[in-house]
């Protein structure tokens, strides 16, 4: 390593200057085999040490474990368990004929919901095989990039969190409404709800 570090900066400067400054990091940190062993003596002093101390370290690391697993299994899991192109292909998918208010009604409801688990159009058949155009990608790229704006989002949807074509999904609407979630707005062919 240190034959590398030599060539290199006699390459890239005067062979003076580079012999100045390796000698100069030597004086600094020693040479790699004084460098070795300073750390063989370190080493050898925490040995005597490590021998008292090597039962509890490894209860506490055990216990240091087994409180982390624990930890990470109570705490909620981040705010949105997809990434941005999943949303995009997921708003294509939902509202792929829909206008641009629309499109952004659906990613602000997909942004509440906080999870792509049970949207349709993230695995329609349009979205998997690439029949959409740059033109719809880049207004479903617009639509949830403005869906990080709560108080738009606010606005749009009320905080709604599903939605359904009013056009197909008729029986799943009257479900929904029978099931106690509130009808925020009807945007196009969408309709769309919240838990109360």
């Amino acid at each position: 390593m240190t034959d590398d570090i030599n060539k290199i900066l006699a390459t890239k400067c005067d062979w003076r200057k580079a012999e100045r400054r390796i000698e100069e990091r030597r004086k600094k940190y020693g040479t790699p085999e004084e460098r070795k062993t300073t750390a063989d003596v370190l080493r050898a002093g925490r040995d005597k040490n490590k021998i008292k101390l090597n039962w509890f370290v490894r209860l506490f690391g055990f216990w240091r474990v087994l409180l982390s697993i624990v930890f990470i299994m109570i705490i909620p899991g981040p705010v949105h368990a997809y990434t941005t192109h999943q949303a995009i292909l997921a708003v294509i998918g939902e509202a792929e004929g829909e206008s641009q208010i629309g499109k952004e009604a659906i990613a602000c409801a997909i942004h509440y919901r906080g999870t792509l688990q049970g949207v349709y159009g993230l695995h329609a058949y349009r979205v998997r095989h690439h029949k959409y155009s740059n033109k719809v990608y880049k207004e479903s790229a617009d639509a949830v990039w403005m869906a990080e704006d709560q108080e738009a989002c606010e606005y749009l949807v009320n905080g709604a969190q599903y939605w359904a074509s009013t056009v197909v999904d008729q029986q799943w609407i009257n479900t929904m409404i029978q099931s106690g979630y509130v009808h925020t707005v009807t945007i196009g062919q969408q309709a769309f709800f919240r838990k109360d």
